[in-house]
């Protein structure tokens, strides 16, 4: 028991620490798009399908000694497939890499992980103790301690390569342990069909209850990966906002199914309604909220929706011979949700509606749960039940339904893809005062003024008194009056084309095809611009590393909703960056930002370039239709950090802060984001 418990935790302990591990090698590939991790998140629950799918298949059709023998050769099997790793693609720019990335994970981890998928399930069948399902809160707390030590041992320590090389050694060690397991299961094993006759006095599962097993893991599923989408996308796509959610719904495993006393129906169904409410209340808020304010709100609420998910279906849960059938129904259910969010919502819905979907269906099917699965409630009062959870839902529909309506209502434009949803609200419209408005998630990233005449005047972000219009109206020493060459990474609505001059060259990198299409047909500042505009499609470091040439000035400026997009911002960017400029160039980076102050990040690596570092803030102006914007330009031209127009502009860095270049040098391996969220106040 001991050896097949320690095989159970360790199996455990590596199908979830591969997980952020091989999506933070796949994040800076495809953009930095937080649609990296729900994509991947499919493709871990498609192997947990599989895996529990090969444990099934195996239990029934073969004999225990059977089972042993082709279990141990598909062990050694996988170890061929050792170390792990996917390698980098030959080219990105689809405006849906979905199957890219899952192609990508196919081919270097499905092997091994169907392998370990399946060892919770098999080794239980083999045990078939009175406690089984005990090893099932075993294996998911192996689960959470593998989750948990990748953000905060891992990470931070060994590199992307060593961490690989870690994992295939865990691995090896896992083979090894499941090994002796099945040798055991073999030695001890009596010459019966692997099909265990099953006891007569075993109530057969019904086709309602089989439904709830599906659809209560699914809907599980789809709550874990909606949460996660609600916080990737506004906020930033990094390993310790993927553990979180997936920790929360591990947990409530655990919980569920540790002992039928932990889970209390009345406690979780009344933090579940009163998180809801809490969360509806953030989404609804003009401002977007801060950090931690979210992070709070959407765990109470995820834990909340996952305990009665879970929490019913240990209720629902078989006889212990029927456990690979019932996994099989639980990992299927998890499948199934997790293609809904990852596959269909992005095809079908224009927002992120998959989630107030997801809370509306944790009431449902949790009502019909508790209703059905007590057969002992008197026929009359069963019926009253249904009636208040009938109306109930109602009442909870029309609450998300309005939520959505909001969302959409007075958009001239909503569509989604991968990369994110879009945005475009028109004011005034047809009027002297008309004005339009690019958002993507909680922040509008360009605007225009429509009207003639008006039509060249950047908004937002990009004013003249903005630290990129400092960059882009330098004319000064080495340039003079020749023709600039202007890199900008980020298109948004092109606002910055309106600043180059006739004889400049500017080259956009943009990630995501639909924001090209929106700048063109929506927005007039490609098209009026007097310089030389071109439009690249793909991630702006590989595009950046594959040209020739130099560049005068960079801008950095892209963002998918508030979220960063970490692997621009690295000691390893920086170098390329300071590559692809010219001695005298000027690279400009947006660190305008709702939760994380960014300014020591960049001051940090322009100090490891030997280069100086001016930040410039630009107040709001409702007048002029700008925003608040932070912008740090880093350059060696002391011409221009010389210049009047500069020193008039440059806003000092704040002295009572402690500063160390060491504690903010991020790198392709490492970023800490927790270490530069923001405070209240700031």
């Amino acid at each position: 028991m001991l050896v097949s418990a320690t095989t159970i935790f360790l199996g455990a302990f590596l199908l979830f620490l591969v997980q952020p591990l091989t999506a933070r090698r796949l994040l800076p590939w495809f953009g930095g798009s937080p649609a990296v991790w729900i994509v991947s998140l499919l493709f871990f629950q498609v192997t947990l399908l599989a895996g529990y799918g090969y444990a099934h298949v195996l239990t029934e059709r073969l004999s225990r000694r059977g089972q042993a023998l082709f279990h141990v050769a598909v062990v050694l099997v996988a170890l061929a497939f050792l170390p792990i790793g996917p390698h980098e693609p030959s080219e990105t720019g689809a405006s849906n890499p979905t199957w890219d990335v899952l192609a990508m994970l196919a081919s270097s981890l499905a092997v091994p992980l169907v392998v370990v998928s399946s060892t919770n399930p098999l080794l239980q069948r083999w045990l078939l103790s009175a406690n089984v399902y005990r090893l099932f809160a075993v294996s998911n707390l192996g689960s959470l301690l593998g989750l948990w030590c990748y953000p905060f041992l891992l990470e931070p320590w060994t590199g992307l390569e060593t961490q690989a090389g870690l994992w295939s050694v865990g691995f090896g060690l896992y083979a090894a342990s499941s090994v002796l397991v099945a040798t055991k299961a073999w030695r001890h094993a009596r010459e019966l069909p692997g099909r265990e006759s099953e006891s007569e006095s075993e109530a057969p599962v019904g086709a309602w209850t089989r439904f709830l097993w599906l659809g209560l893991a699914a809907t599980g599923a789809v709550m874990l990966m909606a949460t996660s989408n609600q916080l990737t996308r506004n906020v930033a796509a990094f390993p310790f906002l993927w553990v979180v959610p997936l920790s929360l719904y591990l947990i409530s495993f655990i919980i569920a199914f540790s002992h039928d006393r932990w889970y209390v129906r009345s406690l979780w169904a009344t933090v579940y309604v009163a998180s809801v409410l809490l969360v509806l209340h953030l989404l609804e808020q003009s401002d977007e909220p801060p950090f931690w304010h979210q992070l709070a709100a959407y765990s109470v609420n995820l834990l909340a929706a996952c305990m009665i998910c879970h929490g019913e279906l240990s209720r629902l849960r078989p006889a212990s011979r029927r456990l690979t059938r019932f996994y099989l129904h639980v990992a299927f259910g998890g499948a199934f949700g997790g293609a809904l969010v990852s596959l269909a919502a992005p095809a079908v819905f224009r927002g992120y509606w998959e989630y107030p979907l997801g809370l509306f269906a944790v009431y449902v099917l949790g009502g019909l749960s508790v209703v059905t699965g007590q057969l002992d409630i008197a026929e009359g009062h069963r019926s009253r039940i249904l009636l208040f959870l009938a109306g109930g839902a109602i009442a909870f529909g029309a609450l998300l339904f309005s939520y959505v309506e909001q969302e959409s209502a007075s958009a001239t434009l909503m569509q989604r893809n991968f990369f994110g949803v879009l945005r475009i609200y028109d004011h005034n419209p047809q009027t002297r005062y008309w004005e339009r408005y690019l958002w993507n998630g909680p922040v509008s990233h360009g605007g225009q003024m429509m009207v003639e005449g008006r039509r060249n005047e950047p908004l937002l972000y990009y004013g003249p008194d903005s630290g990129v219009a400092m960059a882009l109206g330098f004319r000064g020493e080495p340039w003079g009056s020749r023709g600039r060459r202007i890199g900008v990474v980020g298109l948004g609505t092109g606002s910055l084309a309106a600043l180059a001059l006739g004889n400049d060259i500017v080259t956009f990198y943009e990630l995501n095809p639909e924001v090209v299409d929106v700048a063109h047909e929506y927005f007039y500042y490609l098209d009026d611009s007097p310089a030389d505009v071109r439009v690249v499609v793909g991630d702006a470091r590989r595009s950046l590393s594959t040209e020739t040439g130099k560049l005068d000035i960079l801008v950095i400026d892209a963002f998918t909703g508030d979220a960063i997009p970490v692997h621009l911002l690295t000691r390893e960017a920086f170098a390329l960056y300071d590559e692809r400029l010219d001695d005298e160039g000027i690279l400009a980076v947006h660190v305008s930002n709702l939760h994380f102050d960014l300014k020591p990040v960049v001051r940090a690596h322009a100090e490891s370039l030997l280069a100086a570092a001016v930040f410039v803030r630009t107040e709001a102006d409702d007048e002029t239709k700008q925003y608040v914007s932070d912008w740090i330009l880093v350059t060696r031209n002391a011409a221009f950090l010389s210049s009047p127009e500069l020193q008039s502009r440059m806003t000092p860095w704040r002295a009572d802060l402690a500063f160390s270049a060491s504690d903010f040098d991020w790198t392709d391996d490492y970023s800490n984001l927790l270490r530069v969220v923001k405070t209240a106040g700031e």
